[in-house]
């Protein structure tokens, strides 16, 4: 029985080291399965890692990148921002510029343009008659009259160094001119006064003193230094004349301001047109009758008056070819005219519509007809036949023949 036993329990372990067996390789592949696993899963996280710290790289390289280009967006924008800066500025500048132009430009539209009414009339006379009272100074010397604080520097500096030099009239006369531009006129009359003490004919002095007076409303004054000027200078420009003539309008003198325009257009002579149509506006306010007649700026007064009719201009022809230059011969009802400067003629017969110039017969829209012991011929034929223009104006009722 006991080796029977024995026999029994030595099977048992052979069956136990038999299952041990089966079991410690699988086991063993397991833990090496799991061992692998893990392995991996090192590996997997370690290049996860790997991967996040170059993504993070790459992240931050083009972060770096971004920054870069904002900043060099920004850069660029500022750069741009400086430039239509520039532009806007440059621009302002232009836009100033062309409004002073502008405004230079309707100044010289507004005086310069042939205006027939008085305030017209006086804005351009005293441009032109401004110029004189710069005569002898240089262009550098006379800033605009806008510039008002480097008027009055300027004005400051000369009436120190004027100090120092007391009776220069150069400088007496440059600073005389600053003040009436800063509108200063009592320093202004009082540095020509000063002036005109040591030289009475000083022709910029005097017409200063005049355009100082008038802009502070004191028209005699400006009145007696013109005549002043008128009787210190033997010649003086027609500008002076129609400026006279628009003070003593001013001043409510109608005759001295008739007297004064005529003496304008005859200085004129062919120019200065719009002196003539003040001059007829001047005639209708004073009511001065009959029609006046004008040869080239020269007043004509013939013995026997000129006359209108069927609007025609009718006039001694004697009187009017004379003041033309011509040569006139009367007889027995016939006149002959001659211009002496190239021989041509016009004869002409009392009361027949015919002419002849030279040998060419004309029909007249009118017969020449004896007046008072005198032919009268119509105007506008002779002077046109003979080359000179004729024109009426009808205000005032003034003739000119040029």
């Amino acid at each position: 029985m006991r080796p029977k036993r024995l026999q029994k329990w030595f099977i048992l372990f052979l069956a136990a080291v038999f299952l041990v067996s089966l079991a410690v390789p699988g086991w063993a592949a397991g833990q090496g399965k799991s061992n692998n696993k893990g392995k991996a899963n090192v590996t997997g996280s370690v290049q996860e890692q790997e991967k996040e710290s170059q993504q993070l790289k790459e992240e931050r390289a083009n972060d770096g990148q971004a920054s870069g280009e904002i900043k060099k967006e920004r850069e660029e924008n500022k750069d741009l921002e400086r430039e239509q800066e520039q532009d806007r500025e440059q621009e302002r500048e232009q836009e100033q510029d062309r409004e002073q132009m502008q405004v230079k430009e309707q100044e010289r539209e507004r005086v310069g343009e042939a205006v027939y009414n008085a305030d017209g009339l006086r804005l351009r006379l005293e441009v032109e008659l401004e110029k004189e009272t710069r005569a002898g100074l240089k262009e550098d010397e006379l800033p605009e009259k806008s510039d008002r604080a480097g008027l009055q520097k300027l004005a400051e500096e000369l009436a120190a160094k004027l100090a120092a030099q007391p009776g220069d009239l150069p400088l007496m006369h440059r600073l005389a001119v600053y003040y009436r531009n800063l509108r200063d006129y009592d320093k202004a009359v009082s540095l020509c006064q000063e002036i005109l003490a040591a030289d009475p004919a000083n022709q910029p002095a005097l017409v200063l003193m005049a355009l100082s007076y008038r802009e502070k409303g004191d028209y005699a004054a400006a009145i007696a230094q013109l005549q002043q000027l008128l009787a210190e200078n033997e010649t003086v420009g027609h500008s002076v004349y129609a400026y006279l003539g628009i003070l003593h309008e001013a001043a409510g003198n109608l005759a001295q301001a008739v007297e004064s325009v005529e003496k304008a257009v005859y200085a004129a002579g062919t120019g200065q047109k719009e002196y003539r149509y003040r001059l007829g506006e001047l005639y209708a306010r004073a009511n001065v009758p009959g029609l006046k007649i004008f040869v080239h700026g020269r007043k004509v007064t013939p013995d026997v008056p000129p006359l209108i009719e069927n609007g025609r201009t009718m006039a001694p022809v004697r009187a009017i070819a004379e003041a033309l230059g011509l040569k006139v011969a009367y007889e027995n009802g016939t006149v002959l005219i001659t211009n002496p400067a190239d021989g041509k003629t016009i004869t002409l017969f009392a009361g027949r519509p015919e002419a002849l110039a030279g040998n060419q017969k004309i029909t007249l829209e009118a017969a020449a007809e004896i007046k008072g012991d005198r032919l009268f011929v119509p105007l506008r034929f002779v002077g046109e036949t003979l080359g000179a223009s004729v024109e009426y104006i009808g205000e005032g009722r003034i003739v000119t023949v040029d």
